[in-house]
């Protein structure tokens, strides 16, 4: 009844208790956390406490325990941290849901003393701005006819200006692995990653979003992070890496895609290079283990593993 009341009037911990364990012993005189995600009452204190203290202080100790986990990053022993960072990135994105849908910016919020640690869980691994520039830029000369070089604009000749770099990227097809394979935390992992490539290029990235299993699910076009929070992922079943280049031959042919970013784990048969048409390919894999015959390669660590 407790963790039901925490989870009507303040949501964001009642979502991140429903993944502790609740226990009693005898062994000490109150409450304490042990086994990483257990809060353990003495019954007699239990029994004490009045509903709103018996809120307060589960309250305290889900905090104890996130601010735990999260305190392990960067230690490749401590598993809690990857497992947490899911359940935390995960609740803030279902408040936030909520607060959208109440039209209401007092609902929902995310707790200031923890928004540090979503921010920080959002942040993705891929430095985005240096994959995506070496990957899809890396044949454009700096020399470009336009615009022409305006020192000679009275000459009979059109010679080329020499033009900086644009780091605007356009027209990028981004596909999800949404397979049996690919756990619920490795997809919210994976999303992370292109919410961060949007949030990296700060409005200079548009393209399109789509997940794929052994179907491919339609591809939803964004501009802005914005528009990329309303697209969710839809799948499942077994891989299929053909269906996606059978999708955008036969149903994105007018979009003239420029590139094609694959998130996946790679558990699949690899289609024949062929099927691309010559649209550059990169391989976004969430293990060290794959690494697919063709196309460019970028690794990301696996939240599960």
């Amino acid at each position: 009844m407790s963790r039901m009341r925490i989870l009507c009037n303040n949501g964001f911990y009642g979502l991140l208790l429903m993944h502790a364990r609740i226990a009693v012993s005898d062994e000490q005189e109150t409450v304490w956390v042990n086994d990483g995600d257990k809060i353990t009452f003495n019954p007699d204190h239990l029994l004490n406490l009045s509903d709103a203290e018996l809120d307060e202080v589960l309250i305290d100790e889900i905090i104890q325990i996130m601010l735990n986990h999260l305190g392990q990053k960067g230690n490749p022993d401590e598993s809690g941290y990857d497992v947490w960072r899911a359940y935390v990135f995960r609740a803030a994105e279902v408040m936030k849901s909520r607060r959208i849908l109440a039209n209401d910016t007092g609902c929902g919020d995310i707790p200031d003393s923890v928004q540090r640690y979503v921010d920080e869980i959002k942040n993705p691994q891929t430095d985005w701005r240096t994959v995506l520039n070496e990957f899809i830029q890396e044949d454009i000369v700096d020399y470009s006819f336009t615009p022409s070089d305006r020192r000679f604009g009275d000459s009979p000749f059109f010679l080329p200006d020499f033009n900086e770099k644009d780091e605007r990227i356009e027209k990028v097809l981004f596909m999800i692995d949404t397979s049996g394979s690919m756990s619920d935390d490795t997809v919210t992992t994976v999303c992370s990653e292109v919410r961060g490539a949007i949030e990296q290029f700060g409005g200079k990235l548009e393209g399109w979003l789509g997940f794929f299993d052994g179907e491919v699910v339609e591809p939803k076009a964004f501009s802005n992070e914005e528009e990329f929070e309303i697209i969710r992922p839809k799948g499942g079943g077994g891989t299929n890496f053909d269906n996606i280049f059978k999708y955008v031959n036969e149903s994105m042919s007018s979009e003239e895609i420029m590139s094609i970013v694959i998130l996946t784990d790679g558990y699949a048969p690899f289609p024949d290079e062929r099927e691309t048409h010559g649209t550059p390919v990169l391989w976004l894999i969430t293990n060290e283990d794959v690494t697919p015959p063709w196309g460019k390669v970028t690794r990301i660590r696996d939240t599960i593993n």
